[in-house]
C-alpha cells in the first residue's frame, strides 16, 4: 500500500518449504532488518494483518546465532492462508508501521504482456470475488501512485484463471516489462490493488571472440529477444546501455539481418572502454524501468 507520506517497503520474499510450514519461518538473507522493530538481541513481537478480513496476529520473531525466524503466531498465519510448499510470501511494512502478508505474485513473461495474465497455481482463489457459476467476473483493481482504478475481467477456462480485458491497460500504464513481478492484494473493505517491482533479467551472455571485438557482437541463439525493445518492422533499433563503475551510457545499434541479431554502432566503444579481450564473458541485463546494463567478467583466451 502506498500513501502520500509513506512508501511501502518490501522487507523480504521467500518461496516456502515444508520445514517453513511445520515449525517456523526462517527469514532469508536479503531481509531488510532495518525495517523490523529489532534492536540487536532477544525476541520481539510484530503485529501482522492478513487475509480478506484483515485478521491481526502477533508474531514472535526470534534471533538465534544471527538468524531471524518467525516462531509463535507464524503457523496460525500459514494455516489460515492455507499456504503450501512452493507458495511465495512477501512481508511489507505499510503506513503507520503496519505489516501485511501477501501471497499472489508472478514474474511476467512476454505472453503475459501481449494478451492476458494467466494467474499462477498458488493464487488464493478464495480471496477473489465469487464466480457463482459464471465464466467471467469483473474485479475493480487500483494501481500506481494515484490509485487509478480499472475494471479487469477474470475468466475461468479449463480450470485456469486469467486476467483478460482491462489487464493490458494496467500493463501499459505501469510500463511493465518481461521479468517484472506483479502482486495482487485484497485490502480493507474488499478492495483490490496491484503492485509491481522490477525484476532483473539476463538477456544473454557470451564469451567473446576476436571477431566480436573487431566489428560487431553477434548475439547468441539463447538471447531472450522478448526482453529487447520491439523492432516494429524496422531493421535496426537503438538500445541505451550503461556499463562500468561510473554508469557510462552509450546508444548501441542492434541490427537484424537474415534473422541474426548483432550489436553494431556503439558496441566497439563499449569494448574499448571496458578493455575487453578475447575470452572475456559479457552479459546484458535489463534492469529497473527497462534500463539495460552490460557487465563483464574476465575469461582465459
Amino acid at each position: 500500500m502506498i500513501s502520500k507520506h509513506f512508501i511501502a517497503m518490501e522487507i523480504f520474499n521467500k518461496q516456502l518449504t515444508s520445514v517453513d510450514l511445520e515449525r517456523q519461518l526462517v527469514l532469508p538473507n536479503h531481509t531488510k532488518t532495518e525495517a523490523l522493530p529489532f534492536h540487536g538481541k532477544g525476541d520481539f513481537m510484530i503485529p501482522f494483518t492478513f487475509g480478506h478480513d484483515g485478521v491481526k496476529v502477533e508474531v514472535r520473531c526470534s534471533c538465534r546465532a544471527g538468524r531471524l525466524a518467525f516462531t509463535e503466531g507464524w503457523v496460525e498465519i500459514a494455516r489460515n492462508l492455507r499456504l503450501n510448499a512452493g507458495d511465495i510470501v512477501a512481508l511489507k511494512r505499510e503506513d503507520h508501521d503496519r505489516y501485511k502478508m501477501t501471497v499472489f505474485n508472478k514474474q511476467l513473461t512476454g505472453v503475459d504482456l501481449e494478451r492476458q495474465l494467466v494467474l499462477p497455481n498458488h493464487t488464493k482463489t478464495e480471496a477473489l470475488p465469487p464466480f457463482h457459476g459464471a465464466r467471467d467476473i469483473v474485479i475493480p483493481i487500483t494501481f500506481g501512485h494515484d490509485g487509478v482504478e480499472v475494471d479487469v475481467h477474470c475468466s475461468c477456462r479449463l480450470g485456469r484463471l486469467a486476467f483478460t480485458k482491462g489487464w493490458v491497460e494496467i500493463a501499459r500504464n505501469l510500463r511493465l516489462n518481461t521479468g517484472d513481478i506483479v502482486a495482487l492484494q485484497r485490502e480493507d473493505h474488499g478492495r483490490y490493488k496491484m503492485t509491481v517491482r522490477s525484476g532483473t533479467m539476463e538477456i544473454f551472455n557470451k564469451q567473446l571472440t576476436s571477431v566480436d571485438l573487431e566489428r560487431q557482437l553477434v548475439l547468441p541463439n539463447h538471447t531472450k529477444t522478448e526482453a529487447l525493445p520491439p523492432f516494429h518492422g524496422a531493421r535496426d533499433i537503438v538500445i541505451p546501455i550503461t556499463f562500468g563503475h561510473d554508469g557510462v551510457e552509450v546508444d548501441v545499434h542492434c541490427s537484424c539481418t537474415a534473422g541474426r541479431l548483432a550489436f553494431t554502432k556503439g558496441w566497439v566503444e563499449i569494448a574499448r572502454n571496458l578493455r575487453l579481450n578475447t575470452g572475456d564473458i559479457v552479459a546484458l541485463q535489463r534492469e529497473d524501468h527497462g534500463r539495460y546494463k552490460m557487465t563483464v567478467r574476465s575469461g582465459s583466451a
